[in-house]
């Protein structure tokens, strides 16, 4: 895709709250994945947004509809 000059962001959707301190307790590599995607970002120039650790938003419970997913409005936070 780079050599067809498309752009490319990759964009890195918060989980709730308690799904990321659960996956960070008992799934520390969420954030060797993070800090890997950053770095190759970095290494290909391609604008990367979000992240999955939801307090770098102050994301609450009531940003989400429900354990996964992000009300549109707190979509329009990470961006």
């Amino acid at each position: 895709m780079l050599s067809e000059e498309i752009n490319i962001e990759l964009i890195l959707i918060p989980y709730h709250p308690l799904v990321y301190s659960h996956l960070e307790t008992n799934y520390s590599i969420i954030n060797t994945v993070e800090d890997y995607i950053s770095q190759l970002s970095k290494s290909y120039n391609l604008k990367i947004s979000g992240s999955y650790n939801p307090n770098n938003f102050l994301l609450q419970s009531m940003d989400f509809y429900d354990g996964m997913h992000l009300k549109e409005e707190s979509i329009e936070k990470i961006l």
